[in-house]
């Protein structure tokens, strides 16, 4: 039975995972939202001034007053009085048993673990105490690196649906789906 909880803060061995606030506008914008390079597969155009980050942080910490809401910042835990937000990872509910996980890395941070880190973290709160038998992953088929997390972390590539999804410029892309079941994540395969 699904119990839902909302974005309640998760702590890996380096990363708080939290809710956004009003303060990250700036770190969002800068270290992600604006770059070319991270909205390459994305349906979005890269954020061409803060106020469009500004909004869009806006409309994220509106939806946080619903407890099937999903959405954490990804801190890194530096031990000093500032954060630096290393990406962004989100569910959505698909169907009454399960969900599909998306997530994003800035890419100064790219190739650092902190992706799957931040997976198998949301994967473990997601089966354990939210109670979704399965999360999928939809990930443009040119996109290795972010499949090479899906992989890592356990998931299955189930299928690829050709021109599936379009990147921000009107290119089609393939789709590899790929799903992790909580018996299999139960069983060790994280």
């Amino acid at each position: 039975m699904i119990e839902h909880k909302g974005t309640v803060p998760i702590e890996t061995e380096r990363l708080k995972l939290r809710r956004f606030s009003s303060e990250d506008i700036t770190a969002v914008y800068e270290n992600w939202a604006s770059l070319p390079e991270v909205a390459e597969f994305l349906s979005w155009k890269p954020h061409s001034s803060k106020r469009v980050t500004e909004q869009l942080v806006a409309t994220w910490v509106h939806q946080y007053k619903f407890d099937t809401n999903y959405n954490w910042a990804m801190e890194l835990k530096n031990g000093k009085n500032f954060s630096v937000l290393v990406g962004n990872i989100a569910a959505t509910r698909r169907t009454e048993e399960s969900a599909e996980l998306a997530y994003l890395i800035a890419p100064r941070f790219w190739g650092m673990g902190f992706a799957a880190e931040s997976v198998k973290a949301v994967c473990t709160f997601l089966f354990n105490e939210v109670g979704f038998t399965r999360i999928i992953l939809n990930i443009p088929n040119e996109n290795a690196k972010s499949r090479s997390v899906a992989e890592k972390c356990g998931f299955s590539l189930v299928g690829i649906s050709p021109h599936a999804a379009t990147d921000h410029s009107g290119k089609s892309l393939d789709i590899c789906n790929y799903e992790l079941k909580s018996y299999n994540f139960k069983k060790g395969l994280r």
